[in-house]
């Protein structure tokens, strides 16, 4: 559906334009019905429970009332105002299995996640990184050894308020070539040098190519900046661009970690979950790999362990996923696979 992502763009680069017409041309962000059509497939789902087989714990209404946030309204140089226009119609659940073909699911064959640092990233939590996509996908995941920028093919880096500049196809050309291993589902790279992915834009924190299942993102502009903790921003902006790589598209339904964003506080507007319709995306996209133990159940309490042990960083987190789970809990049906699982019960996750 879309052969890069361009997750941030500052209002300040070449796409002046948005700065000349009305923010929001009239769009205003999808309604209730809108929203449970766009993961029930049915507007009446979220009424009665379940639809077109979905689960209650991701269609009903008042569930997600409850812990969701709906997108709220555009501002000026948010994403939707700008680059992200095209992007307002949304991918609703219905949409994303029409567009995420089986030849670019995992399987038990393809499943391991490899995370790639280039350059220094002494300052960077890799293994904190590591842990929580574990925890979020369910999947194996490799940490390989640094890349070195000199490693990088050309054009060399240019210079930005940030330092040194890395042009975004020079890293992901480097994936591509010497960091796919056969197992491998998809690659993403990380970096404390600045980004840019073409030369009329002045930077970018993430891009995500879904046809060659690899991409790249820079931590530089989270460092020094109020706001979120950097391991939060960088946990948030990870599984984004990873999520891409799934082919979940940018969210206009609810607050949720896979919205666009056009600057920094619009990215840390954003909470570090995922909303019900891109959770469906996402369990239908790890189908395939059961050995994973995919199920909304498990995940949750994979991330619960992960969020519990990271202290205060994540607080608000595990609070939310607490109550998520117990929530779930109270209206998921007794035999209701994608919750509670295969053999029905609950399951953790043993690390």
């Amino acid at each position: 559906p879309y052969p890069f992502t361009f997750q941030v763009l500052t209002p300040e680069t070449k796409m002046t334009k948005t700065a000349k017409t009305k923010h929001s041309g009239g769009w205003l962000p999808p309604n209730e019905a809108a929203r449970t059509t766009a993961v029930a497939m049915s507007a009446e789902a979220g009424r009665r429970g379940s639809s077109a087989g979905c689960p209650s714990w991701l269609c009903d209404c008042e569930l997600n009332r409850q812990f969701f946030t709906p997108k709220t309204p555009l501002q000026k140089g948010d994403w939707l105002s700008g680059p992200g226009r095209v992007e307002r119609s949304g991918q609703s659940f219905e949409q994303f299995q029409r567009q995420h073909q089986p030849r670019r699911r995992a399987t038990e064959e393809r499943k391991t996640i490899v995370l790639v640092p280039v350059g220094d990233c002494d300052s960077i939590d890799s293994s904190a990184l590591a842990a929580f996509v574990q925890a979020w996908f369910g999947l194996p995941v490799v940490l390989m050894d640094s890349v070195a920028i000199s490693q990088l093919t050309k054009p060399k880096p240019r210079q930005s308020e940030f330092g040194e500049q890395i042009l975004t196809t020079s890293i992901t050309d480097y994936l591509v070539r010497h960091c796919k291993p056969q197992a491998a589902f998809c690659t993403m790279a990380f970096t404390m040098t600045d980004l840019y992915p073409d030369p009329k834009w002045n930077f970018v924190f993430g891009i995500a190519d879904p046809s060659v299942r690899v991409g790249c993102f820079s931590f530089a502009r989270y460092v020094g900046t109020p706001g979120k903790s950097l391991l939060w921003r960088s946990c948030a902006t990870l599984v984004h661009e990873l999520g891409h790589l799934f082919d979940v598209a940018h969210c206009v339904y609810y607050q949720c970690v896979m919205n666009g964003a056009n600057h920094l506080q619009e990215s840390d507007e954003s909470p570090l979950h995922l909303c019900p319709v891109d959770e469906r995306k996402l369990l239908e996209a790890l189908a395939g790999v059961p050995s994973a133990m995919q199920s909304g159940r498990a995940r949750y309490d994979r991330l619960l362990a992960f969020f519990d042990s990271a202290c205060n960083t994540f607080a608000a987190e595990a609070a939310w996923t607490r109550a998520r789970i117990a929530a779930c809990d109270a209206v998921a049906q007794p035999q209701d696979s994608s919750w509670r699982g295969r053999s029905g019960a609950a399951r953790g996750w043993a690390g």
